[in-house]
């Protein structure tokens, strides 16, 4: 028996029974996912994705605080998590090249995430990845 309207639309439109699991309607916490900054260091791009696809195992998870002296480090194209600046318009981005070599990137932030960091309070966490 279908629970709702949009399940009975759904199984008369496609035939497929609603207790199919691949029928199920995404969850309300991928759908309220926050969006978060994403900075490519190869395309030195910014852009906006939901929360839950950047983190897919965990939905919320708090900002590490690193040390100024051993700042986050980009690895073999892992993603990382950092902190973005109050009040700054630059924020240096540590990665290591293929050959072993740190390298340090100032990376100039966008008007509109220092505006959502400053001025709403939304970006707080920005996401580096390395492809």
């Amino acid at each position: 028996m279908c629970q709702t309207a949009r399940e009975n639309e759904i199984a008369t439109q496609t035939g497929i029974s609603p207790e199919d699991s691949s029928l199920a309607l995404p969850p309300a916490k991928e759908q309220s996912s926050p969006l978060e900054v994403v900075y490519n260091i190869h395309t030195k791009k910014f852009r906006l994705e939901r929360r839950f696809k950047l983190l897919p195992q965990e939905a919320s998870v708090p900002l590490i605080e690193m040390q100024e002296n051993m700042p986050p480090l980009l690895v073999d194209g892992r993603m990382i998590i950092v902190q973005v600046p109050r009040w700054k318009i630059m924020k240096p981005i540590f990665y290591r090249r293929t050959g072993g070599m740190v390298v340090k990137r100032d990376v100039a932030l966008p008007a509109w995430v220092c505006l959502g960091r400053n001025g709403v309070g939304r970006w707080k966490e920005l996401f580096v990845e390395g492809v």
